[in-house]
């Protein structure tokens, strides 16, 4: 999997792909320029040399992993050379944190994993405004068993 020296493709024009594969065995065909924005992938790729191997992600399921790529994809520069649209861009990531909490904490971890810059922040951005169960959406505060609550309650 060595990197042409075009960075656009292969000797015959192709775009290269990647091949990574999630804990859950679902296998995802990525362009690589896609796959380079998952820093961690991009430095397995650097250091294994580029001997055309797939790359498991064993702490990664496949739904999240293809939320990631799908990320990715949006926010690769395109092919052509052409500019991304940063307006287009902000409007895809507001719509793409809009998940259930359980997605977008895996997406977090996701991040932090592979070291995607951009998508830990928005992520972040998006956990501060959840509302926990029992707490005001402005300011959100848990309750931790064994603490007393305001009133001198244990919860």
């Amino acid at each position: 999997m060595a990197a042409p020296e075009s960075g656009k493709g292969n000797n015959n024009g192709t775009t290269r792909m990647v091949t990574l594969i999630s804990s859950d065995d679902v296998i995802f065909e990525v362009e690589e320029a896609a796959a380079s924005l998952l820093r961690t992938v991009h430095r397995m790729m650097i250091e294994g040399g580029g001997g055309g191997d797939d790359i498991t992600l064993p702490n990664m399921d496949g739904a999240t992993l293809s939320k990631v790529i799908e990320y990715c994809i949006n926010h690769a520069a395109p092919a052509d050379g052409a500019a991304v649209d940063s307006w287009v861009l902000g409007i895809f990531d507001m719509e793409f944190l809009n998940v259930d909490q359980s997605m977008l904490f895996s997406l977090m971890t996701a991040a932090h994993h592979l070291d995607v810059k951009g998508l830990p922040e928005g992520g972040q951005h998006e956990a501060n405004g959840l509302s926990i169960s029992g707490a005001s959406s402005g300011s959100p505060t848990p309750r931790h068993a064994g603490r007393a609550d305001g009133d001198g309650r244990r919860s």
